[in-house]
């Protein structure tokens, strides 16, 4: 029984997969995929959507640098790519951490789909994967999810591999809460349509969702969930990802894209599926390799040293979705690779403990819009003591680049007033990237 979760969920991840890839894609394969999904203005069908020329890609390297090319095709060992100087050029794929694929713009030919007005269904398992969709009406394995979603058709997962899931039209706040990030729960909580909410033990769901709660086990039918929260615990995530404009983000055995900007995926779990490059967010070839600095473990912030020095108040720092020009009003679809954007919303000082074997952290470092004409700050980097890197941004440069190597097993991130003081000396870190030794 899965009550013996947190002992046995490797052991769960590696063996019960219905179609192969071992502690790889949780969600398996069960059936032909359906139409692609839409969302951010990509979405729909068409076959004018292709443009001969390739795509738009922001390509980053083993030095974690941020390129901006347009990508022509992905084979199994190299992209061939029209650089800045739109020269042509063939990269071997080990040098390519990353691809981010931009959202397409007014002169780039795809279909634009409005959002629905309904937030489509949402399920987290332990690795890091998400996928939109709902659970499926018909009668589950044992200890098993069905899921449907509309590019890989039908899925299964072993309920401990859940983290959790919200159904279509569940509040955005419960969305969040079901499928956001944190430890694991002690218990399993279910929240039904009515605002209850339930702890206990979820045994079974599918057209009927079994859950015990206070030694007895009710029967709910599956309309009456909203959504549920698992006391799976996660797991870091390792090996190729991809990212889907739907929301979706599932882990790869495989990715290729031909010159018609045709995507080829195999999943972990074995499926195979083609989707349109407009369909895809971004690709990760290691997610050991390559972590946000935004989902590190924050070890202090606040007032320090220079940074915030003084101020009686020092609002926390916040982790943002930098801003895009078709925002996603359901909330479902995160940022490409997971990079979120990090506010320091004043003088303040931020220190984050890096992964084993970090070896370079890169963002841009920019002033919030609207600084003019007082804002005039420095901004300070240190690998543990040492300070690596130190830039003043005002009105006459509000961003900067920074690239550092590190050693240490803290980074920190400091704001120091400028001449005019504390006033609008809010600053993004855009972008921010760790390089790491590939596992701790």
């Amino acid at each position: 029984m899965r009550r013996v979760r947190f002992n046995c969920v490797m052991r769960a991840l590696a063996a019960a997969w219905l179609v192969g890839g071992a502690g790889a894609a949780a969600l398996a394969h069960q059936g032909a995929a359906g139409p692609a999904g839409a969302a951010r203005g990509r979405g729909g069908a068409g076959a004018n959507a292709v443009e001969p020329a390739g795509f738009r890609v922001v390509m980053i390297d083993g030095a974690l640098a941020a390129r901006s090319v347009r990508l022509l095709s992905l084979e199994e060992r190299s992209a061939t790519i029209l650089d800045e100087q739109q020269r042509r050029r063939q990269i071997d794929r080990r040098e390519i951490l990353g691809l981010i694929v931009p959202v397409p713009g007014p002169e780039e030919s795809v279909p634009r789909v409005a959002p629905a007005e309904v937030a489509p269904g949402l399920v987290a398992l332990a690795a890091g994967e998400r996928f939109t969709g709902d659970v499926a009406e018909s009668e589950a394995p044992a200890e098993t999810l069905l899921w449907n979603h509309g590019v890989f058709g039908r899925m299964s997962a072993p309920l401990d591999a859940v983290r959790g899931l919200a159904r279509p039209g569940a509040a955005r706040a419960l969305r969040e809460g079901v499928t956001g990030g944190g430890g694991a729960a002690a218990t399993d909580t279910v929240h039904l349509t009515n605002g209850d909410r339930l702890e206990g033990f979820l045994v079974a769901l599918g057209p009927v969702v079994k859950f015990e709660s206070d030694g007895a086990e009710l029967e709910l039918p599956l309309e009456r969930l909203a959504a549920a929260r698992l006391s799976t615990p996660a797991e870091l995530p390792a090996g190729s990802w991809i990212w889907m404009s739907d929301g979706s983000v599932a882990r790869v055995a495989r990715a290729t894209i031909d010159p018609a900007g045709r995507v080829s995926l195999t999943l972990a779990g074995g499926q195979a599926v083609s989707v349109e490059w407009w369909q895809v967010r971004g690709l990760l070839s290691d997610a050991s390799r390559l972590r946000a600095l935004a989902s590190l473990e924050v070890v202090s912030q606040g007032a320090g040293a220079g940074g915030g020095a003084g101020r009686r108040f020092v609002p926390p720092m916040e982790v943002v979705e930098e801003a895009d020009e078709e925002p996603d009003p359901h909330g479902v679809v995160g940022a490409a690779l997971g990079i979120l954007d990090v506010r320091l919303p004043g003088p303040m000082t931020v220190t984050w403990a890096l992964p084993t074997g970090a070896s370079r952290v890169a963002f841009t470092a920019e002033l919030e819009a609207g600084f003019e004409p007082w804002g005039d700050c420095e901004l300070v980097v240190r690998d543990g003591e040492t300070e690596v890197a130190r830039k003043r941004l005002h009105g006459g440069q509000p961003s900067a680049e920074i690239a550092v190597d590190v050693r240490g097993a803290a980074l920190t991130v400091a704001v120091e007033a400028g001449r005019f003081g504390p006033i609008r000396d809010r600053v993004f870190l855009r972008r921010g990237m760790v390089l790491a030794g590939g596992g701790e």
